[in-house]
């Protein structure tokens, strides 16, 4: 599920001025985003453990800190890469995939894609599942147990690329 403003469009994307929600048409690989103005924003796709938890992360960094955040399926996780510009992605640990689990999923996309971010999300933090993310090729390890807040906090770090931080 794709979340976006109304307001409208910047010209590198094809989504009507008049759409308030735009839907993704993942089975041909399409992502599309809807900016809120003109200014810089940043593209964010979630995969994670269930379809709720997923919908729920992208609406509170849409409504929060103003960027672009759909939800996507581990299986078409790759396909949306391949033709969008995305700037992180957010992998549950638990996310199920052809290749194993989110950790997987995270070393092929970075990879693949070295230039987008990826943060892990950990039910458990354990020191083993921390390294496990960067090793990944994590740039940020969020434990679910934190708050929102500092979920905002760890995207943003990320973002401006202050390294790799244990969120």
């Amino acid at each position: 599920m794709l979340l976006s403003s109304s307001e409208p469009q910047s010209s590198s994307f094809r989504v009507p001025e008049q759409q308030k929600r735009v839907s993704s048409s993942l089975s041909k690989g399409v992502v599309r985003f809807t900016p809120k103005s003109t200014e810089s924003r940043y593209r964010v796709l979630i995969v994670d453990r269930d379809p709720m938890s997923s919908d729920l992360l992208a609406n509170a960094l849409v409504h929060e800190r103003r960027c672009d955040a759909t939800t996507i399926q581990s299986s078409e996780l790759m396909p949306a890469l391949s033709t969008n510009s995305i700037d992180l992605v957010v992998i549950g640990a638990e996310a199920r995939s052809d290749l194993g689990d989110g950790f997987d999923l995270a070393n092929l996309v970075d990879r693949s894609y070295p230039h987008v971010s990826i943060v892990i999300l950990l039910n458990l933090t354990s020191q083993d599942s921390v390294i496990k993310a960067f090793r990944s090729g994590a740039r940020g390890v969020f434990s679910r147990l934190q708050s929102m807040p500092e979920f905002f906090d760890c995207i943003e770090h990320v973002r401006k690329e202050i390294g790799r931080a244990s969120c």
